[in-house]
C-alpha cells in the first residue's frame, strides 16, 4: 500500500509514497527508494525518515495481521470452539490489534505526505484513500468480531 501523493510543478509531474519517490518530466521518469534505516539521514530531515518508517511499519503490521484474524474468525465459524475459549479470544483481539495498527499507519502516511519539507506540497493520491477505505472495512470487521461466540 502507498500512500501517495502527487504534485505538478511546471510540468513536472512528482509522486511520492512510503517506499519510493518519482518524478516526470518530458516523458522520463526516475525513481528513487527511500531508505530502509535513517542513520544516514541529515538531522532536519529526520522527523520526515521516522515518519517514513513508522508509517511502514504500522501499515505492514496491518496488512499481516487482518488476514490472521480473518482467518481466525473463519476457524470460529467453521470449527466448533466451545471448549477453546482461546482462540475465540484471540479472534476477537486481532481485529482491534489490527485496527489501531490501521489507523496509526495511514494517518502518519497521510502526515508525511501532506506535509513534506518540501518548497510545494502535495495531494493525496488514490492509494491514501484506499488505505482509509481498508481502515474502515477493518472497524466493520472488528466489530463484528465481536458477535462471535
Amino acid at each position: 500500500m502507498h500512500f501517495r501523493g502527487s504534485t505538478n510543478i511546471d510540468s513536472v509531474k512528482s509522486a511520492i509514497g512510503l517506499w519510493r519517490t518519482c518524478a516526470s518530466a518530458s516523458g522520463i521518469t526516475q525513481c528513487f527508494n527511500f531508505p530502509s534505516t535513517c542513520l544516514d539521514e541529515l538531522p532536519e530531515a529526520l522527523p520526515t525518515c521516522h515518519k517514513i518508517l513508522v508509517a511502514r511499519a504500522f501499515v505492514t503490521i496491518a496488512c499481516i495481521i487482518s488476514p490472521l484474524s480473518a482467518l481466525c474468525l473463519i476457524l470460529c465459524a467453521v470449527i466448533s470452539t466451545d471448549s477453546n475459549r482461546i482462540v475465540i479470544t484471540i479472534s476477537k483481539l486481532l481485529p482491534f490489534v489490527s485496527l489501531v495498527a490501521g489507523i496509526i499507519g495511514v494517518a502518519v502516511g497521510i502526515v508525511f505526505v501532506t506535509s513534506s519539507p518540501l518548497p510545494y506540497s502535495f495531494k493525496l493520491s488514490d492509494a491514501a484513500f484506499l488505505g482509509i477505505t481498508a481502515v474502515v472495512v477493518n472497524m466493520i470487521g472488528a466489530i463484528l468480531a465481536l458477535c462471535v461466540r
